[in-house]
Protein backbone atom coordinates (compact mmCIF):
# COMPACT_ATOMS: atom_id res chain seq x y z
CA UNK A 1 0.00 0.00 0.00
CA UNK A 2 2.00 2.94 -1.18
CA UNK A 3 -0.03 5.41 0.28
CA UNK A 4 0.52 4.68 3.82
CA UNK A 5 4.46 4.52 3.79
CA UNK A 6 4.44 7.84 1.85
CA UNK A 7 2.73 9.65 4.10
CA UNK A 8 6.18 11.04 5.67
CA UNK A 9 6.85 7.71 7.10
CA UNK A 10 4.42 7.99 9.54
CA UNK A 11 4.01 4.51 10.26
CA UNK A 12 5.67 1.28 9.73
CA UNK A 13 4.12 -0.91 6.75
CA UNK A 14 4.04 -4.23 8.19
CA UNK A 15 0.28 -4.51 7.12
CA UNK A 16 0.32 -2.96 4.01
CA UNK A 17 1.75 -5.36 1.13
CA UNK A 18 0.94 -8.20 -1.65
CA UNK A 19 0.85 -10.82 0.42
CA UNK A 20 0.00 -10.50 3.70
CA UNK A 21 1.02 -13.21 6.55
CA UNK A 22 0.14 -10.63 9.02
CA UNK A 23 -3.57 -10.10 10.53
CA UNK A 24 -4.87 -6.40 10.36
CA UNK A 25 -7.22 -5.15 13.12
CA UNK A 26 -9.34 -2.41 13.86
CA UNK A 27 -6.99 -0.08 15.77
CA UNK A 28 -4.42 -0.68 12.84
CA UNK A 29 -6.80 0.48 9.82
CA UNK A 30 -8.24 3.60 12.00
CA UNK A 31 -4.96 4.68 13.37
CA UNK A 32 -3.73 4.87 9.73
CA UNK A 33 -6.78 6.57 8.36
CA UNK A 34 -6.44 9.23 11.74
CA UNK A 35 -2.79 9.57 10.64
CA UNK A 36 -3.54 10.16 6.70
CA UNK A 37 -6.46 12.51 7.25
CA UNK A 38 -4.23 14.43 9.46
CA UNK A 39 -1.38 14.87 6.76
CA UNK A 40 -3.24 15.03 3.96
CA UNK A 41 -4.16 18.36 5.17
CA UNK A 42 -0.71 19.78 4.79
CA UNK A 43 0.32 21.85 1.59
CA UNK A 44 2.26 20.82 -0.81
CA UNK A 45 4.82 22.63 0.29
CA UNK A 46 4.69 21.37 3.84
CA UNK A 47 4.39 17.53 2.67
CA UNK A 48 7.78 18.20 0.64
CA UNK A 49 9.58 19.79 3.74
CA UNK A 50 8.71 16.84 5.36
CA UNK A 51 9.82 14.35 2.98
CA UNK A 52 13.15 16.10 3.04
CA UNK A 53 13.61 15.75 6.75
CA UNK A 54 12.33 11.91 7.04
CA UNK A 55 14.52 10.23 10.02
CA UNK A 56 16.98 8.05 7.92
CA UNK A 57 17.39 5.44 10.39
CA UNK A 58 13.95 5.56 10.08
CA UNK A 59 13.96 5.41 6.53
CA UNK A 60 16.63 2.25 6.69
CA UNK A 61 13.68 0.37 9.15
CA UNK A 62 10.96 1.44 6.26
CA UNK A 63 13.73 -0.62 3.86
CA UNK A 64 14.11 -3.13 5.84
CA UNK A 65 9.96 -3.92 5.80
CA UNK A 66 9.80 -3.62 2.41
CA UNK A 67 12.63 -5.79 1.00
CA UNK A 68 11.65 -8.19 3.37
CA UNK A 69 7.97 -8.54 1.58
CA UNK A 70 9.00 -8.37 -1.27
CA UNK A 71 11.34 -11.63 -0.83
CA UNK A 72 8.19 -12.83 0.56
CA UNK A 73 6.33 -12.17 -2.25
CA UNK A 74 9.00 -14.44 -4.17
CA UNK A 75 8.72 -16.93 -2.14
CA UNK A 76 4.81 -17.39 -2.07
CA UNK A 77 4.78 -17.47 -6.36
CA UNK A 78 7.87 -20.09 -6.06
CA UNK A 79 5.47 -22.08 -3.81
CA UNK A 80 1.95 -21.13 -6.04
CA UNK A 81 3.88 -23.05 -8.65
CA UNK A 82 5.61 -26.05 -7.20
CA UNK A 83 9.42 -24.34 -7.13
CA UNK A 84 11.20 -26.05 -3.55
CA UNK A 85 13.24 -22.90 -3.83
CA UNK A 86 10.52 -21.26 -2.33
CA UNK A 87 11.89 -22.31 1.67
CA UNK A 88 15.63 -20.97 0.48
CA UNK A 89 13.70 -17.58 -0.08
CA UNK A 90 11.68 -17.70 3.53
CA UNK A 91 14.89 -18.27 4.96
CA UNK A 92 16.51 -15.33 3.18
CA UNK A 93 13.52 -13.13 4.51
CA UNK A 94 14.04 -14.44 8.10
CA UNK A 95 18.34 -13.81 7.84
CA UNK A 96 17.50 -9.83 6.65
CA UNK A 97 19.37 -7.25 8.84
CA UNK A 98 18.92 -3.45 8.68
CA UNK A 99 19.23 -1.67 5.84
CA UNK A 100 19.30 -5.15 4.40
CA UNK A 101 23.42 -4.63 4.57
CA UNK A 102 24.16 -8.48 3.61
CA UNK A 103 22.10 -7.74 0.62
CA UNK A 104 19.70 -10.47 1.02
CA UNK A 105 17.41 -9.32 -1.76
CA UNK A 106 20.17 -10.30 -4.34
CA UNK A 107 20.86 -13.21 -3.57
CA UNK A 108 16.69 -14.11 -3.43
CA UNK A 109 16.47 -12.70 -6.59
CA UNK A 110 19.06 -14.58 -8.51
CA UNK A 111 17.43 -18.07 -6.79
CA UNK A 112 13.96 -16.46 -7.92
CA UNK A 113 14.83 -15.58 -11.55
CA UNK A 114 16.84 -19.04 -11.85
CA UNK A 115 13.46 -20.61 -10.51
CA UNK A 116 11.31 -19.04 -12.81
CA UNK A 117 13.18 -18.99 -16.26
CA UNK A 118 16.39 -21.09 -16.24
CA UNK A 119 19.30 -21.60 -14.54
CA UNK A 120 21.15 -20.06 -17.47
CA UNK A 121 19.30 -16.51 -17.29
CA UNK A 122 20.50 -14.00 -16.29
CA UNK A 123 18.28 -9.69 -15.63
CA UNK A 124 20.95 -8.44 -18.18
CA UNK A 125 20.18 -11.10 -21.28
CA UNK A 126 18.61 -9.49 -24.63
CA UNK A 127 15.58 -11.44 -24.84
CA UNK A 128 11.51 -11.29 -24.90
CA UNK A 129 10.98 -12.44 -20.96
CA UNK A 130 13.69 -9.40 -20.19
CA UNK A 131 11.54 -6.73 -22.55
CA UNK A 132 8.31 -8.30 -21.11
CA UNK A 133 9.90 -7.86 -17.39
CA UNK A 134 11.24 -4.35 -17.76
CA UNK A 135 8.00 -2.91 -20.19
CA UNK A 136 5.89 -4.79 -16.89
CA UNK A 137 7.90 -2.94 -14.32
CA UNK A 138 7.84 0.42 -16.12
CA UNK A 139 3.97 0.31 -16.07
CA UNK A 140 4.04 -0.37 -12.54
CA UNK A 141 6.37 2.46 -11.85
CA UNK A 142 4.21 4.87 -14.36
CA UNK A 143 1.43 4.34 -11.64
CA UNK A 144 3.61 4.43 -8.44
CA UNK A 145 4.74 8.03 -10.16
CA UNK A 146 1.44 9.10 -10.27
CA UNK A 147 0.21 7.90 -6.70
CA UNK A 148 3.21 9.76 -5.49
CA UNK A 149 2.93 13.00 -7.02
CA UNK A 150 -0.53 13.46 -6.59
CA UNK A 151 -0.21 12.75 -2.88
CA UNK A 152 2.19 15.80 -3.02
CA UNK A 153 5.76 14.47 -2.26
CA UNK A 154 8.79 14.12 -4.75
CA UNK A 155 9.67 10.72 -6.48
CA UNK A 156 12.92 12.18 -6.35
CA UNK A 157 13.72 11.59 -2.87
CA UNK A 158 14.28 7.88 -2.50
CA UNK A 159 14.76 5.55 0.59
CA UNK A 160 17.62 3.38 -1.12
CA UNK A 161 16.87 4.31 -3.99
CA UNK A 162 19.37 7.43 -4.31
CA UNK A 163 20.46 7.85 -7.75
CA UNK A 164 21.22 11.78 -8.57
CA UNK A 165 19.76 10.89 -12.03
CA UNK A 166 17.05 8.85 -11.59
CA UNK A 167 14.08 10.78 -11.41
CA UNK A 168 11.59 8.25 -9.73
CA UNK A 169 13.94 6.87 -7.05
CA UNK A 170 10.65 6.51 -4.28
CA UNK A 171 8.92 4.88 -6.78
CA UNK A 172 11.57 2.09 -7.64
CA UNK A 173 11.58 2.07 -3.54
CA UNK A 174 7.92 1.32 -3.10
CA UNK A 175 7.17 -0.59 -5.81
CA UNK A 176 9.68 -3.87 -4.94
CA UNK A 177 6.71 -6.08 -3.37
CA UNK A 178 4.60 -4.67 -6.30
CA UNK A 179 7.27 -6.73 -9.05
CA UNK A 180 5.90 -10.52 -8.55
CA UNK A 181 2.33 -9.16 -10.69
CA UNK A 182 4.55 -8.44 -13.31
CA UNK A 183 6.36 -11.55 -13.55
CA UNK A 184 3.53 -14.06 -12.67
CA UNK A 185 2.42 -12.84 -15.91
CA UNK A 186 6.04 -13.34 -17.54
CA UNK A 187 6.10 -16.39 -16.34
CA UNK A 188 2.85 -17.68 -17.60
CA UNK A 189 3.45 -16.28 -21.03
CA UNK A 190 7.12 -17.89 -21.40
CA UNK A 191 6.87 -18.92 -24.91
CA UNK A 192 4.93 -16.23 -25.99
CA UNK A 193 6.37 -13.41 -28.60
CA UNK A 194 6.69 -9.86 -26.95
CA UNK A 195 3.50 -8.19 -29.59
CA UNK A 196 1.28 -5.31 -28.87
CA UNK A 197 -1.35 -8.41 -27.02
CA UNK A 198 1.32 -9.73 -24.47
CA UNK A 199 1.79 -5.85 -23.92
CA UNK A 200 -1.85 -4.98 -23.26
CA UNK A 201 -1.89 -7.75 -20.53
CA UNK A 202 1.11 -5.92 -18.66
CA UNK A 203 -0.49 -3.02 -19.03
CA UNK A 204 -3.81 -5.12 -17.30
CA UNK A 205 -1.38 -5.52 -14.41
CA UNK A 206 -2.53 -2.43 -12.61
CA UNK A 207 -6.47 -4.19 -12.46
CA UNK A 208 -5.04 -7.11 -10.89
CA UNK A 209 -6.55 -7.18 -6.84
CA UNK A 210 -4.41 -7.67 -4.07
CA UNK A 211 -5.33 -8.83 -0.42
CA UNK A 212 -4.64 -5.87 2.15
CA UNK A 213 -6.05 -6.19 5.73
CA UNK A 214 -8.43 -9.04 4.57
CA UNK A 215 -9.88 -7.17 1.41
CA UNK A 216 -9.51 -7.05 -1.83
CA UNK A 217 -8.57 -3.97 -3.70
CA UNK A 218 -7.23 -2.97 -7.39
CA UNK A 219 -3.86 -2.39 -7.82
CA UNK A 220 -4.45 1.26 -8.41
CA UNK A 221 -6.48 1.79 -5.50
CA UNK A 222 -4.00 -0.23 -2.92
Amino acid sequence: CNKVIIKAAAKKPEHCFLYNREECNASDIEENTIEESTIEGNTYEEKIRKQIQWDMEYAKEIWTYIVKQKILNQAEMLSKYGFEANIKLMKYAEEIEPFDMTNREAHAAKVYFNSLFGKEFSRDDVNSINAALNYGYGILLSNFNKEIVSDGYLTQLGIKHTNEYNPYNLSCDLMEPFRVLVDEIVFNNIDKTFDSDYKMQLVNVLNKRINYCGREYYVTNA
